[in-house]
């Protein structure tokens, strides 16, 4: 399929939740651009399938993210804890 080109007579309904956020994003884009939502998002999906080595799926894990969960709230934490420890420890 070319960009811009749809096949409303061989189309599958695709319903997804984004965030609120995206969602609004995404509308003024298309706006601005004076195209539809879903000619936008076409426009997108045919783009990056294009192109699957340039997309970034670089999210992280459960692992990491409750390392990170922990590291933000204190928890676990391996000195220094200060300013003043990172520079004793470094010698400054």
């Amino acid at each position: 399929m070319q960009q811009g080109e749809h096949m409303a007579s061989n189309s599958t309904r695709l319903t997804i939740d984004v965030p609120t956020r995206l969602h609004r994003e995404l509308k003024s884009l298309a706006g601005a651009l004076g195209v539809s939502l879903r000619e936008l998002v076409i426009n997108f999906l045919v783009q990056d399938m294009a192109n699957p080595d340039k997309l970034d799926y670089n999210i992280p894990n459960e692992e990491t993210i409750r390392i990170l969960k922990e590291t933000q709230k204190g928890k676990n934490l391996e000195g220094p804890y200060s300013f003043e420890d990172a520079c004793k420890k470094l010698g400054l």
